[in-house]
C-alpha cells in the first residue's frame, strides 16, 4: 500500500517549485526579471516546457495572492507592470471578446490608484466604466440569444 504518499497522477506539482520562486524573488517590484535568473532557480532553460508551465503558475499565483500584474518579453523575461501599465493591459483586453473584458475589468478595478496621476486615474476610471458596459451588455446578449423555453404539452385525451 502507499500509506501517506499522495498520488499525483497530473504530472509533477508545480509549487515546490513555485515556492523556489517565491523564496528568491519574493514579491517583485516593477521592471524586468531575466530568463537567465529564473533559469537559475529552477534548473531548466526557458525553451524548456517545464519552466513554461511552472512559470505560468508563479504568474497566477503573484497575481492571485499579491495582485501582481506581469507581461512576458519575448526572448527577454518577465515584465512585472507598474500601476501606469497595467491601464495599457486593460485597455488591449477590451479588444478581445467578452471573457476577456471581464478579466480586463477586474485588472483595471484592482489598480491601486493613489500611485496614478490625475489623468491616468481618469484613464483608468473610464477604461473600468467601458469595460463593465461591454461586459454587462455582452452578457445581455447571449441571455437574449438563447431559445426560448418549450411550452407545456396538453396532456393527451384533453381537448384545449
Amino acid at each position: 500500500m502507499m500509506g501517506a504518499a499522495k498520488l499525483f497522477l497530473n504530472g509533477i506539482p508545480t509549487g515546490p517549485d513555485v515556492e523556489k520562486l517565491m523564496e528568491r524573488f519574493g514579491v517583485p517590484q516593477p521592471g524586468v526579471i531575466p530568463y537567465a535568473d529564473i533559469e537559475a532557480v529552477l534548473g531548466k532553460t526557458w525553451r524548456d516546457h517545464r519552466f513554461t508551465t511552472v512559470r505560468i503558475a508563479w504568474l497566477k499565483r503573484l497575481q492571485r495572492e499579491h495582485n501582481v500584474s506581469t507581461e512576458m518579453e519575448p526572448g527577454v523575461g518577465v515584465r512585472v507592470l507598474a500601476e501606469a501599465e497595467r491601464i495599457g493591459k486593460s485597455v488591449k483586453g477590451l479588444r478581445r471578446g467578452t471573457r476577456h473584458i471581464r478579466k480586463a475589468a477586474i485588472e483595471v478595478r484592482s489598480i491601486r490608484t493613489d500611485r496614478l496621476t490625475a489623468v491616468e486615474r481618469v484613464q483608468a476610471d473610464n477604461t473600468a466604466r467601458v469595460a463593465m458596459a461591454l461586459y454587462e451588455a455582452g452578457a445581455q446578449g447571449v441571455k437574449s440569444l438563447a431559445p426560448p423555453r418549450p411550452l407545456p404539452q396538453i396532456p393527451r385525451g384533453v381537448s384545449a
